[in-house]
């Protein structure tokens, strides 16, 4: 980015810091800053637009709908259509809050939308790597807690051959989801970064399974 875009980044950047709610740690500030630093990276790595890449990333959950909200699919058109103003206000032109808007509603794992530009695929990479590995299982723990679920079944913890259900159980979201996330990784860092954090969640649940059994 330029000196103009960077000054122009950074105001905006500021701006958000305290427009984010705090009062779920899976989705506040320090989610978007380790978006963002993920951004970076990645977009380096394949030459996307930092420009388009980094604001996007800042506002691509300005709004949060919970997971267990039935608009939860349109979280991410209601972020893109709210970033509107806030990029119109910090001086981008329309162009350019047209893609940041596009790359905002594509990263959502709900929608389940292919990225249509590298930089959609640089955000669904990164937003994604944030739910796997230490930091997603602090975040799956505290959406459960959120939700009112309780950690796992207590016939059967670690699924075997029950309904899988992570609004009831959260170590069911390790199954329903967050397992699935390295198959959908765009990037060659983004895959390589996923599988190590996959890894380390797989071997979480068999400490988990370990713990329970003994």
């Amino acid at each position: 980015m330029d000196g103009d875009e960077d000054e122009r980044f950074a105001r905006l950047l500021e701006q958000m810091r305290g427009r984010y709610d705090n009062s779920d740690p899976g989705h506040d500030f320090l989610h978007i800053e380790r978006v963002l630093g993920s951004a970076r990276r990645i977009g380096d790595s394949v030459g996307a637009e930092l420009r388009i890449v980094l604001p996007a990333a800042l506002l691509h959950d300005v709004v949060n709908v919970p997971k267990n909200h039935p608009d939860r699919v349109l979280a991410s058109q209601k972020a893109a259509a709210a970033a509107q103003a806030i990029l119109g206000e910090a001086g981008y032109d329309a162009a350019e809050i047209e893609k940041i808007g596009i790359v905002i509603t594509e990263h959502s794992y709900s929608l389940g939308k292919a990225p249509s530009c590298i930089e959609s695929a640089v955000l669904q990479d990164s937003d994604r790597l944030d739910a796997l590995g230490a930091l997603g299982i602090m975040r799956m723990v505290t959406c459960g807690a959120l939700m009112g679920s309780r950690y796992y079944d207590e016939q059967e913890p670690v699924p075997q051959t029950r309904a899988l259900d992570d609004k009831r159980n959260t170590i069911d979201h390790l199954y329903v989801k967050l397992y699935k996330l390295a198959g959908t990784m765009n990037t060659p860092l983004g895959r390589e970064e996923a599988a190590r954090r996959t890894a380390f969640m797989q071997a979480f649940m068999v400490e988990l399974d370990t713990e329970l059994r003994t």
